[in-house]
């Protein structure tokens, strides 16, 4: 399963990286036609291709920053688990002789 997964995730990522490269190949090639005004379909597909770099660019800095916190936080609680654990002899190991 974590296989799958695995797979999936990098197929997605792929998926993605293509289309930012695909909207950066429309938009230059396309930068300097000729524009028929309007209702020009090229420029609408221009500015479609800008928007979801905008989107994306946007999406990955929001993701970078849950991700930063999310492990900041799983970080500290983990730091701290280790105190609020009960303190018992066997857990400390104390050789109990009598």
């Amino acid at each position: 399963m974590k296989r799958k997964t695995r797979v999936t995730a990098l197929l997605l990522a792929a998926l993605v990286a293509l289309a930012v490269v695909f909207s950066c190949a429309v938009i230059v090639c396309e930068s300097g036609h000729d524009c028929s005004g309007a209702d020009c379909e090229i420029c609408l597909a221009v500015a479609s291709c800008a928007g979801f770099l905008r989107f994306a660019g946007l999406a990955a800095a929001a993701l970078a920053f849950v991700l930063a916190a999310f492990f900041r936080c799983a970080s500290v609680v983990r730091s701290r688990r280790a105190s609020f654990r009960r303190q018992s002899p066997v857990i400390l190991r104390v050789k109990l002789l009598n």
